[in-house]
């Protein structure tokens, strides 16, 4: 499911462990596959298991990223305009699951993989997609895109859509870079 390999639990070292539950547990409350009945952790958290130090330095970012200030709709449409930017499918897989629960419909998922913005997403989506595209280019965010977010949003959900599009680049590279595969034919 990966380049470096998943872990069966009985193989976990001291080191691992203690990682291994903290992240079990809380992948036992996604409504994706991140772990298999056997155990095994997939997607990015398989990949933690490998660095346990910054395993947890990573998890931890994780659940801060997680906290920002944003609705769940607005969170969704930009990590899936980075999805289809990046072309990572176990993260456009893990969060269609995710927009589909918060009311993103299939159309509109659809729209965004092929790197269009739904007309029917409110305002604010219909910003965090252009925000989240805009990051997706070279360079610096257009002013006159952060000036009208700063108007429509506010600085606070500007800041957490930048850093919501960063994280989730990272977490794109990271699940490329090791050739992160969606899970088939499992049961989480």
């Amino acid at each position: 499911m990966n380049r470096l390999g998943l872990i069966r639990p009985e193989d976990l070292t001291p080191q691992q462990k203690p990682l291994y539950d903290l992240i079990s547990e809380y992948a036992s409350q996604t409504p994706f596959v991140t772990r298999y009945s056997t155990g095994e952790l997939v997607g990015a958290f398989a990949l933690l298991l490998h660095n346990p130090s910054f395993g947890r330095l990573w998890f931890d970012l994780d659940r801060g990223v997680g906290s920002l200030p944003l609705t769940p709709k607005i969170r969704e449409v930009a990590i899936l305009v980075v999805a289809a930017q990046t072309h990572c499918d176990y993260e456009a897989y893990a969060h269609n699951v995710l927009a589909e629960l918060r009311g993103i419909t299939e159309t509109e998922r659809l729209e965004i993989a092929q790197g269009n913005c739904p007309d029917s997403l409110g305002n604010e989506e219909k910003l965090a997609w252009e925000v989240a595209t805009g990051l997706g280019k070279p360079g610096p965010l257009d002013k006159g895109l952060w000036d009208r977010g700063i108007d429509e949003v506010g600085e606070e959900s500007m800041v957490s859509i930048v850093h919501i599009v960063g994280f989730y680049h990272y977490v794109s590279i990271i699940l490329n870079g090791f050739d992160v595969k969606v899970p088939v034919n499992h049961h989480s």
